[in-house]
C-alpha cells in the first residue's frame, strides 16, 4: 500500500509539471504569433 501511495504522489507532480510546461510553451507561441502579426512580418 505504501509503495502505491508513493508512486501516485510522484506521478501527479510530474504530470502537473508537464502540463504547466506545455501551457507555458503554448502561451509563448501565441504571444510570438501576435507580435509577428503586429509587426507585419
Amino acid at each position: 500500500m505504501t509503495r502505491v501511495n508513493v508512486n501516485n504522489q510522484t506521478k501527479e507532480p510530474a504530470f502537473a509539471k508537464a502540463l504547466k510546461f506545455t501551457i507555458v510553451i503554448a502561451a509563448i507561441g501565441i504571444l510570438t504569433c501576435i507580435l509577428l502579426m503586429n509587426f507585419g512580418v
